[in-house]
């Protein structure tokens, strides 16, 4: 396999992003709002926690921060040796080949689509709720929906810059409310006292119900942190940036969501309260439970707004349910901003059709891209409503099956690390970055997706598309596929089986799949 690239930081002929657009500021808000940590908070705590690893849940986001920062080590190798949009696809073509590279891209690339729209439907969730309960007007969540798709397609056309910015505003309230919400907690003391126990690691894996979704849905709260490379070619001194916003991102982001979700256990009270409060509030016969004065039913909207209140303020749940709306609608923006660069990478080698690869001649943002994605995901959020499913909906079906290619290309990546080193840079290997690093990364994430593969069945609700279809194994082994777990394998083949066509109808496109750099941002 031929380890050529093709440097277009002086060709004419294709569109460029803008240079040196952003700096280290910048892309960290990209990167750490698209992890999403309001989103994570309300959206995901329920999965990790109760219908998860239970109180476990801290633990369970403890575990996922180590692995991570072992993969970072990995990730941050490729990204200083290959500069480009493209990110992960194109640092998979270089170290494992074309045809993997085109089932990573590909992957990628509905993952983020997926994404995308999964956060406005959180978004239309809770701003309804809101609409509902403090202004008593009852609007449909589709015209949310559609409005949201406007908003994120205006912010990724115009200059990145200005997307950076705006994401900042939205980031800094997040973790500043979530940062309160843990101080309130822990300064009481929550229901029965701090305990260490639910932030070892080990504990991730020993409690709750469903230990492997827990242990997935940690993982799923760490998207977007891998975004940093794909700004490579807009950013000031990539050399520096990058890695700083790879391991800043992922580490920053770690810290805060095992504070967070111990907070939440703490808020609850020791052992199993936490399911138990869980399960009894979205029971058919809900049974409220009561915090330190405060009565309410634990729901998915209410698991952390109801602690929030009873150790806090009503204000200061008020305004979480609030900054909930901003923060959805920015990670969607930044998810998205992120996707945009697989269709622009894709785009400018022929891959996918050329005009997703141009860029605005004044803004240099990939402008036909966001309006390519902005239908898409104007056409999901119209799906899911005329389906009759809620935007709830749209959030766990989409991003549940965008995780699944993002944790897999994570592990391919974190693999093509070692086999790229070791055939372009042999005199440079390091036992830890380019050998340890890599492979623990490539296990632990594979291990991730059979842990999910292996729970599918806990997602189950009622619907076709995530009902148990058939099982793979038996016990311990085995492997359950709904349509989420089917199509979760196949698009990736789709993608690879595409790069074995190319490469027999079209060598010279095959030639270049996933291997357009910019050396001039060097």
């Amino acid at each position: 396999m031929a380890d050529t690239h093709v440097d277009i930081g002086q060709r004419a002929d294709v569109d460029k992003l803008k240079g040196e657009a952003i700096g280290l500021t910048s892309v960290l808000f990209l990167c750490i709002t698209g992890s999403a940590p309001l989103a994570v908070t309300l959206f995901n705590t329920p999965y990790v926690m109760p219908l998860g690893s239970g109180w476990g849940g801290p633990g369970a986001f403890a575990l996922a921060t180590i692995v991570l920062t072992v993969f970072s080590v990995a990730y941050v190798q490729m990204a200083l040796k290959v500069r480009a949009a493209g990110g992960m696809y194109s640092f998979v073509s270089h170290g494992l080949g074309r045809p993997l590279g085109m089932m990573s891209g590909f992957s990628l690339l509905v993952a983020y689509g997926l994404f995308g729209a999964s956060l406005i439907g959180g978004f239309a969730q809770f701003t309804g709720d809101n609409f509902r309960n403090y202004l008593d007007l009852n609007i449909p969540w589709i015209w949310f929906a559609l409005f949201a798709v406007v908003i994120v397609v205006v912010l990724g056309y115009y200059d990145v810059n200005i997307s950076a910015k705006i994401l900042g505003v939205a980031l800094i309230t997040e973790v500043a409310i979530i940062a309160i919400f843990s101080a309130v907690v822990f300064i009481h003391g929550g229901k029965s006292g701090v305990s260490i126990s639910p932030i070892l690691p080990w504990n991730g894996f020993a409690q709750g119900v469903a230990p492997g979704i827990g242990i997935f849905f940690a993982f799923w709260s760490w998207v977007g942190f891998e975004a940093a490379p794909n700004y490579a070619e807009e950013s000031k001194d990539p050399v520096r940036t990058i890695p700083i916003a790879v391991y800043f991102s992922c580490i920053a982001v770690g810290v805060l969501y095992t504070i967070m979700s111990w907070a939440v256990v703490t808020a609850y009270g020791s052992g199993d309260a936490i399911t138990a409060a869980f399960t009894a509030g979205t029971s058919e016969a809900a049974v409220p439970v009561t915090l330190n004065g405060h009565t309410f039913i634990p729901g998915f909207t209410t698991i952390v707004l109801g602690p929030l209140q009873a150790y806090g303020s009503k204000f200061l749940a008020d305004l979480m349910s609030w900054l909930i709306v901003t923060g959805a609608v920015a990670c969607a923006s930044a998810l998205t901003n992120a996707g945009l660069r697989y269709w622009y990478a894709m785009g400018r080698e022929g891959i996918l059709p050329r005009a997703l690869g141009r860029t605005h001649p004044t803004h240099k943002s990939p402008h036909i891209a966001i309006f390519t994605q902005g239908t898409i995901s104007a056409l999901l959020c119209l799906i899911f409503w005329f389906a009759n499913r809620g935007p709830l909906d749209m959030y766990g079906w989409l991003a549940v099956q965008g995780v699944i290619w993002i944790v897999l290309v994570q592990a391919l990546t974190a693999l093509s690390t070692f086999f790229y080193f070791r055939r372009n840079f042999p005199s440079e290997m390091h036992w830890f970055k380019h050998i340890a690093a890599p492979w623990l990364g490539f296990s632990a994430q594979i291990v991730v997706l059979a842990l999910l593969y292996h729970n599918l069945y806990y997602l189950a609700v009622g619907t076709a598309y995530v009902n148990p279809l058939f099982e793979i194994g038996s016990g311990t082994w085995s492997l359950q596929f709904s349509w989420l777990g089917v199509i979760g394998v196949l698009v990736p083949v789709a993608g690879l089986l595409y790069a074995y066509v190319v490469r027999s109808t079209n060598p010279a496109k095959y030639e270049i799949m996933g291997r357009f750099v910019n050396e001039t941002v060097a």
